[in-house]
């Protein structure tokens, strides 16, 4: 898996410095897998710098999941999270890891 893409930006609130992405991946219910991103990082690999404002029509982001995910279907839920601790969106998908082939 080479990453998540989030397209359509559709907030009340927008993206501010020091936003995190925390990344739990849950099999059957069990936490098996987690990570965090500090998301200005992320969105800057991708053109779009911090404050992202509730104007923005779209943004792209990608980020690998560590090797150590299971090759299972993983339930990932992936909160961005402002520093003030307000929920800016919340992405969801089941998605299966697989280690890409060399290129």
């Amino acid at each position: 898996m080479k990453g998540l893409r989030y397209r359509d930006w559709n907030s009340l609130i927008p993206i501010t410095a020091s936003a995190r992405l925390n990344i739990v991946g849950k099999f059957l219910n069990h936490i098996i897998y987690t990570d965090a991103f500090d998301f200005c990082t992320v969105l800057a690999k991708f053109g779009t710098s911090c404050p992202v404002s509730t104007s923005a029509a779209q943004i792209k982001f990608c980020f690998l999941i560590k090797k150590t995910a299971p090759p299972l279907p993983i339930l990932f839920q992936i909160p961005s999270i402002n520093g003030n601790g307000h929920i800016t969106f919340c992405l969801q998908a089941t998605v299966t890891v697989v280690e890409a082939p060399p290129s």
